[in-house]
């Protein structure tokens, strides 16, 4: 009976966080790509501006939390604003594919994410047409502390994840 409290014991302290909270830190600033930051989805392809489904802007930002330090992370949870307005929607669904760099003083990539949200365009019932729409998503990171130098200064760059052929029809 000793041996398997004894296992258990060991069991359940190897499941527990051994990260431990160090404190507060000063949040990386947040950029929106000035080339990535307005996104288009079309009803057809190829997309031409006569048959746009809609267009969404990278709008605001705000840092839900202070950022925090463990001993192994540095925890970020982060809101991010889209404004989706609609051109001539087919359908009601939104599809937002969009990145999270994050930039050291020298601007070199140190980490990268990508994200997908999803919702649906808001529809006033009394006139039946679509309206301007705003979707928030909130991002939790946990950044490894050996990748960066917490000393230095970082920045996140915010934009959408655009094909050659938006990327042309947004230029």
């Amino acid at each position: 009976m000793k041996r398997y409290l004894i296992l258990a014991f060991f069991l359940l302290h190897g499941c527990t966080s051994t990260s431990k909270y160090v404190g507060e830190t000063t949040c990386p600033s947040v950029l929106f790509s000035s080339e990535h930051r307005n996104y288009i989805y079309g009803n057809s392809s190829p997309i031409t501006f006569d048959n746009l489904s809609y267009r969404a802007e990278i709008n605001n930002y705000h840092f839900d939390k202070a950022c925090k330090l463990t001993d192994k992370f540095l925890e970020i949870k982060l809101s991010i604003l889209f404004i989706v307005s609609p051109e001539n929607p087919e359908k009601d669904k939104i599809i937002l594919p969009y990145y999270l760099a994050l930039l050291n003083e020298e601007d070199n990539i140190i980490d990268m994410n990508y994200f997908q949200i999803e919702d649906n365009m808001k529809l006033d019932l009394e006139q039946n047409i679509y309206r301007e729409t705003e979707i928030k998503d909130i991002i939790k990171l946990n950044i490894e502390l050996d990748k960066i130098d917490i000393n230095s200064e970082y920045k996140f760059v915010i934009g959408f994840m655009l094909d050659k052929e938006k990327l042309e029809l947004l230029s």
